[in-house]
């Protein structure tokens, strides 16, 4: 078994590219939520959240970049608030 900080170049590579690495060196593709919300606090506490559970998280606090950021980050998942300014 290895131990986290001697983890071979493999996985290095692929841990930065949304991919986790795992004990037995197959890698699993780190699921992507978008969250969209006009309230700051909201999309802090919930990137926090979903990130100590593995997920990675961008954040956007309007429709418009809500879309840029779709386009961008191709998530898995989106949590929106339905009632944005714009």
């Amino acid at each position: 078994q290895q131990h986290p900080e001697t983890c071979n170049a493999t996985q290095r590579r692929t841990a930065t590219n949304n991919e986790q690495p795992t004990t037995d060196n197959k890698t699993v593709m780190q699921q992507k939520i978008l969250v969209i919300d006009d309230d700051t606090d909201i999309c802090l506490l919930l990137k926090r959240f979903l990130t100590k559970n593995g997920f990675a998280v961008e954040i956007a606090h309007n429709g418009r970049s809500g879309l840029e950021r779709l386009d961008a980050f191709k998530p898995d998942l989106v949590m929106t608030d339905f009632r944005l300014g714009d």
